[in-house]
């Protein structure tokens, strides 16, 4: 017998690892095999990521859901108690979960985040959870916009020129930070689901067209490796990757988060201001 995980905690859409999954499981364990699906809350999998065949997988029959900030982390507390006598494995246990519980931004004690959920799930307070619990993405959708307005803000009083836009941060979305003289380039902020997150580059404007691939000899000195649409190169904006987790939103609010993106940004227009980033060729 086996278990399966794809795991999608911390990756965009992707081709679909379920089903291959599935058809392997299937012809090498005929006594019995479980196919779990891994992600920070529990979510089924996407009809982008389930969608190479005409019949889908069907949860909690061909494959399981799983939630990190749920099943996960009561598992992982039950195996550091059954590792006590193993103390290497017991305290990588312990980091994971730790871990998890960071990326999640779950800090409280489990004691105050037990006394929240009774609180919650009172009867006379459970609709009003329920409605919280429903509004959860228009939630998102709001912290994200006062960010950009922030963040937005505080470009123009840098004398630049800001446009942003986020509908869905799970989706793709696009940030671009320039100035006319600068114009088709900007330091742009981009959102791909297809690849591993939010990522920074001086990339083409919004509405513009590269008519040719570009080449240059050197990379931005931030530079992980380029592309066509960012040929001075890029780099992932970590820890930020993902916009719509816990960690990311509370750092959207308490400023952590702009912080980190102005001492990305400042360097970058100083480079593009002082000629050591041509971008008027």
């Amino acid at each position: 017998k086996a278990i399966f995980i794809q795991n999608q905690m911390y990756t965009g859409y992707q081709s679909s690892l379920l089903e291959p999954y599935f058809h392997h499981a299937k012809k090498h364990y005929p006594a019995g095999f479980r196919l779990v699906y891994l992600t920070l809350y529990g979510n089924l999998s996407s009809e982008y990521s389930n969608n190479h065949s005409d019949k889908k997988l069907t949860p909690y029959r061909d494959y399981y859901p799983m939630s990190c900030s749920g099943q996960l982390r009561l598992w992982l507390k039950r195996c550091i108690a059954l590792a006590n006598n193993y103390p290497l494995v017991r305290e990588t246990i312990r980091q994971y979960k730790s871990y998890i519980e960071h990326k999640i931004g779950i800090h409280k004690s489990e004691r105050s985040h037990q006394q929240l959920v009774a609180l919650l799930t009172r009867k006379e307070n459970i609709k009003a959870t329920v409605e919280i619990l429903s509004a959860a993405e228009d939630v998102r959708q709001v912290i994200c916009n006062q960010f950009l307005n922030q963040l937005g803000d505080w470009v123009t009083e840098k004398g630049w020129l800001f446009w942003g836009n986020i509908s869905d941060v799970k989706k793709f979305f696009s940030i671009h930070i320039y100035k006319e003289e600068y114009l088709p380039w900007s330091i742009c902020f981009r959102h791909n689901p297809h690849t591993l997150g939010v990522h920074y580059s001086i990339a083409v404007l919004q509405g513009y067209l590269i008519r040719k691939k570009e080449k240059r000899e050197q990379k931005a000195y931030f530079a992980r490796e380029t592309h066509r649409y960012a040929p001075f190169g890029y780099q992932y904006f970590e820890p930020y990757l993902h916009w719509d987790d816990i960690h990311t939103l509370r750092d959207m609010l308490n400023g952590k988060m702009l912080k980190a993106m102005q001492k990305v940004i400042e360097p970058i227009m100083r480079d593009i201001e002082s000629g050591v980033i041509n971008l008027k060729d």
